[in-house]
């Protein structure tokens, strides 16, 4: 979602004709990636807390260990590799790396929100997160600044994550089951998306914050959709192996785009767009195997602690 998202708004070469304008600008309204970025801030809390949702304990330093080096050392390899391409490269990986700077914040606050969720509900503590965003986007830190100001933004995206922490705690504790369909859930997601789109012009204009607020909001009926088929059909294999390189072609996928809009287009539209996404792919799978497949094995092997992906539950999310 984030890669249509920016390829639809950043193709050197415009579109031949009305038909391929409009195909064009309706992508760059489905294609939410700031929808998507609040989705898998849900879906973060959820995997990291369904492992301790139980004991609520974890081993602080083996934890914190393991998910530095799985995050970072990607990020610093691809950061290196955008240094030696350029400025130009540097400040199209800005524009992704935000995120990732809160997901590191959220694994190193992990610790203190177990701690805090002995002596209080999970529920309790995603109304005083909730509360901390909003003051907030209240004293106007959210859009003009949003990305900018690191610890706002860490701030105004945490109420996403801890949702997915008490998603979590209830998938555990009650298997819910939705009465709707999950491709009605799937269709909903994609309109959702569509409505707040950041294509000229969208439908609804809101900032980022008050969005993520509404997807984890609609999280807790969707996610459970989805879970529930997981159990019965289970995942296609296709789409596990996919997965595998998903954040590393989030990491890498702007250095294409970027490096396109550098160079003067000689080539006509599709052609431009094929081009891309196979460079995109290539880049994807060179960079998966050069950075984050090293990165899984070594934090893997490092620390033996209560938080260990071998003595995982036989279901993990």
């Amino acid at each position: 979602m984030v890669v249509l998202s920016h390829l639809s708004r950043n193709l050197p070469v415009d579109p031949p004709g009305d038909i391929e304008l409009s195909l064009l600008r309706q992508l760059a309204l489905v294609a939410n990636g700031q929808a998507a970025v609040g989705l898998f801030f849900v879906i973060s809390g959820f995997c990291i807390h369904f492992g301790q949702s139980r004991n609520l304990t974890v081993d602080a330093g083996t934890f914190l260990l393991r998910r530095t080096v799985r995050i970072g050392a990607p990020l610093l390899a691809v950061s290196a590799l955008a240094a030696y391409l350029g400025p130009w490269a540097s400040a199209a990986l800005k524009t992704v790396l935000w995120s990732l700077y809160c997901e590191l914040a959220y694994y190193f606050a992990y610790p203190v929100l177990l701690a805090c969720r002995r002596r209080w509900s999970m529920m309790a503590l995603v109304a005083i997160a909730g509360c901390a965003s909003a003051i907030l986007v209240v004293v106007h830190l959210s859009h003009a600044s949003f990305g900018d100001n690191l610890l706002a933004t860490a701030i105004m995206c945490y109420p996403a994550w801890v949702a997915g922490a008490w998603l979590a705690e209830r998938y555990d504790a009650e298997r819910p089951r939705s009465k709707i369909p999950v491709t009605i859930w799937r269709a909903a997601a994609l309109s959702l998306c569509w409505l707040t789109g950041q294509g000229h012009p969208g439908p609804l204009q809101i900032n980022a914050p008050v969005l993520f607020a509404i997807v984890a909001l609609f999280s807790i009926g969707y996610l459970p959709a989805e879970l529930a088929r997981w159990r019965e059909i289970g995942p296609p294999a296709w789409a596990e192996k996919l997965g595998r390189g998903s954040y590393t072609l989030y990491l890498v996928h702007i250095l294409p785009v970027a490096y396109f809009l550098q160079v003067p287009a000689s080539i006509s539209f599709w052609p431009m767009v094929a081009i891309e996404i196979v460079v995109i792919s290539g880049l994807t799978y060179a960079a998966y195997w050069l950075f984050e497949a090293p990165a899984h094995r070594l934090a893997k092997s490092l620390g033996r602690g209560t938080f260990s992906l071998k003595t995982a539950r036989s279901e993990p999310a």
